[in-house]
């Protein structure tokens, strides 16, 4: 298997290897291991000063005070390597972007077609109706019944932190979270409270393994092959398609949610949004296979969070 080649070769210092698998082979820089460890730590702790050199030109993440950059300075193996750690200014995350998370991160950053706004203590989040319905039950319940037909939503409750708030729509957008480390546990809360299980999951993870008092900020990337975006796309193109024109073999098991005709979620206005989106980002060539788990809907009187929203 290339991911794992990809790793021996960098603990054996092999670079024509490790070029061969990243360049011809399209295996991603960043990709994990059981131990939560990337190719860049292996070439670190193993002393591979010309490996860590290439890792790092081609988009291996080491920013200061994140858990990978403390991680790789603590097992570098020489004073060379930990200069060329601390001297590289990484600028991209990650060497190869797919066109869903390029597209879906401009949408947010930039507001475009946006149809509601979420103001949290003096904070704007322009957003998607039918992004956020697609990616979490909770939302695509909440935007149909307390928050139906609103353009502007405020949460006052003391207990939303805004930057929270802010980190719980890029994961929901790009499936990715940057967060400092302070505010991790507000993630946390609304992780539990909106019902993204797969999120708090997986922030309690990075928790776990003890990323050390010098990290001030927490990254959470999905797995190389995790298709749950791709497939909640899929969702919302197959929605916002006339019935005739509707791909039959989509599977039906498993959906995050079911809309429900006539609502709110996915009315004309957002299913044409729905159809721009799905074009930009040719959802049509996902893998059918491996859907995502199904989560039950969140009334609005069974979260606690409806309440604080």
């Amino acid at each position: 298997m290339d991911t794992c080649d990809l790793f021996s070769s960098c603990r054996k210092g092999d670079v024509g290897r490790v070029r061969y698998l990243l360049e011809q082979r399209d295996v991603e820089v960043n990709v994990r291991d059981k131990w939560d460890s990337t190719p860049l730590y292996y070439a670190c702790l193993c002393g591979h000063e010309e490996l860590v050199l290439y890792l790092l030109a081609n988009g291996a993440r080491c920013e200061a005070n994140t858990f990978d950059g403390e991680r790789c300075l603590y097992g570098a193996q020489s004073d060379a390597i930990r200069r060329a750690l601390r001297e590289y200014k990484q600028v991209t995350s990650c060497r190869r972007r797919d066109h869903y998370y390029s597209f879906l991160l401009r949408l947010l950053e930039q507001g475009i077609h946006s149809d509601v706004v979420f103001m949290v203590h003096g904070r704007s989040f322009r957003a998607h109706r039918c992004i956020l319905g697609a990616r979490s039950a909770y939302f695509a319940n909440m935007l149909d019944t307390k928050w139906k037909g609103k353009s502007v939503v405020v949460l006052r409750h003391p207990l939303i932190n805004p930057v929270a708030f802010g980190a719980l729509l890029q994961y929901l957008y790009t499936g990715c979270l940057d967060v400092s480390v302070e505010h991790v546990s507000d993630c946390e809360r609304l992780a539990k409270q909106c019902q993204l299980w797969d999120l708090l999951g997986d922030l309690e993870a990075k928790l776990a393994s003890k990323p050390g008092t010098c990290v001030k900020v927490l990254t959470i990337e999905p797995p190389q092959a995790d298709l749950r975006l791709r497939e909640d796309l899929a969702l919302l193109a197959d929605c916002a398609l006339p019935t005739e024109l509707r791909v039959s073999t989509l599977p039906r098991k498993g959906r995050r949610f079911k809309p429900k005709p006539g609502t709110s979620l996915f009315s004309s206005h957002t299913a044409g949004l729905c159809s721009v989106l799905c074009l930009d980002l040719q959802v049509g060539r996902r893998s059918p296979s491996g859907v995502s788990k199904s989560r039950p809907l969140a009334g609005a009187g069974c979260c606690p969070f409806s309440r604080l929203l």
